[in-house]
């Protein structure tokens, strides 16, 4: 949806996907002699766009372009002056993309275009409307391609941990004690940042997952903020620089934000009502997308049960605004009622979830308690089973809690000898990638 990789889908044919073939930003453009500079601008990803101040002013780029491509994009933002300036895009001399830029805040300008694959010149010009005090910037340019990828299987799902060393800034250490445990790093790596606390996007830890073959995946965490308040704006600049920090990170992300949002024990619970969310979700969404963190993938992931359940259709963003749906579902075994199967925990949301979108599904947190039954037997059933999460043809990733609460619930996945090794065979079994 946001651009650039795409979530595996489980669906039995191929299907066409956005391919990126060529990114670059306002550093890497080569200035042209027609009065295009570089400047600061705090509004941009990378902190740098191209200031265009003078009518015909251009700038050409030589690029390689990886692959065949169909659709370029490009970033700008505008300040008007006796009208809006237009900003022309050339590619080999011929015009594909002819716009009047009429935002002060960045916007993706779009055109299909047909370029194949190889070395072409780029280039990007104001060309009429820059009279008085008008400005263009351009910020990015990227190209993309279709490919056709084989989908997602169900039968070879990733599999991810959070580790509760992972909770606290750095978060780096947690991913290592996951692999020490489970003889793997997981294929996905799942951490809290803070809303709260202004924590800014985690770039160290991020390249660190990724450096060992751990897609980031963020619980985005939003303490005492209300929806009404995100939905008027009222957080975008700590909004945007968080977006802008997974943009200059530029590898993929799944993002979930007011996860279990259904239940009452967080602040972001529905009570502040359905509409509110929707509001504030999508507020969030058009926010990275103005900044240009296409690389982020927005996972709306609901508890598989809460006060707020009836509220979950009317506030539902819809597939427009959502990459991945999902549910969060823990066996509490006799602590807390009857011991329940994954399969029991997760097909009831499942079930809803997937007839109102077209998202692939994954759990965005599970685990077992020991008590009151076989937590090993419960770990080889869930992942391994025919009659476990494998028999959900949508689902394409699970998130494995690894965390102790004070003895009371504990989720680690050395709970006992016997889940250790369950979870290290899981573990060596599932070795899907979430990202197709």
């Amino acid at each position: 949806m946001l651009g650039g990789l795409s979530i595996g889908s489980a669906a039995p044919s191929a299907h066409a996907s956005a391919v990126e073939t060529l990114y670059f930003e306002a550093e890497s453009m080569v200035l042209g002699d027609g009065g295009s500079v570089r400047a600061a601008d705090t509004r941009t990803a990378s902190g740098q766009a191209l200031r265009f101040a003078g009518i015909s002013s251009a700038t050409k780029y030589g690029a390689n372009v990886s692959g065949d491509s169909v659709e370029i994009t490009v970033r700008a933002r505008a300040r008007k002056g006796n009208q809006w300036p237009r900003m022309q895009v050339k590619i080999d001399g011929s015009v594909v993309l002819d716009r009047k830029v009429r935002s002060v805040s960045y916007s993706q300008y779009q055109a299909p275009i047909s370029v194949t694959a190889g070395p072409h010149e780029i280039t990007i010009a104001a060309v009429g409307g820059m009279g008085g005090p008008a400005t263009l910037y351009a910020d990015s340019v990227r190209m993309a391609g279709q490919s056709t990828e084989e989908p997602f299987s169900a039968d070879a799902p990733s599999l991810g941990v959070y580790n509760e060393r992972m909770y606290n800034p750095p978060h780096i250490a947690g991913i290592d004690v996951a692999d020490n445990l489970l003889g793997h790093y997981p294929k996905v790596a799942m951490w809290y940042p803070n809303a709260a606390e202004q924590w800014p996007f985690p770039t160290q830890a991020c390249n660190y997952s990724v450096s060992r073959g751990a897609l980031p995946h963020l619980t985005w965490e939003f303490f005492g903020y209300s929806y009404t308040a995100i939905a008027n704006g009222n957080h975008d600049s700590y909004i945007r620089q968080f977006a802008r920090g997974a943009a200059q990170f530029g590898k993929p992300v799944l993002l979930r934000v007011f996860h279990e949002m259904n239940g009452d024990w967080y602040s972001w619970n529905l009570g502040q009502g359905a509409s509110a969310h929707k509001a504030a979700w999508r507020r969030i969404v058009t926010l990275f997308r103005e900044e240009g963190a296409s690389n982020v993938r927005f996972f709306w992931c609901p508890n598989e049960g809460g006060t707020y359940d009836r509220q979950l259709s009317a506030a539902w963003p819809g597939d427009d605004y959502v990459d991945i749906v999902g549910v969060d579902g823990y066996n509490w075994g006799t602590t807390y009622g009857a011991w329940r199967s994954a399969a029991q925990i997760i097909r009831p949301k499942y079930e809803l979830l997937t007839s109102w979108s077209t998202r692939p599904f994954a759990v965005g947190e599970t685990n077992s308690r020991e008590a009151g039954g076989d937590k090993a037997a419960w770990i080889r059933e869930a992942f391994l089973s025919d009659s476990g999460l494998r028999s959900f043809p949508r689902l394409v990733h699970v998130t494995v809690f690894d965390a102790n609460f004070g003895g009371y619930s504990d989720w680690r996945v050395n709970s006992s000898p016997e889940a250790l090794r369950a979870y290290r065979s899981v573990l060596a079994n599932l070795q899907g990638s979430l990202l197709s």
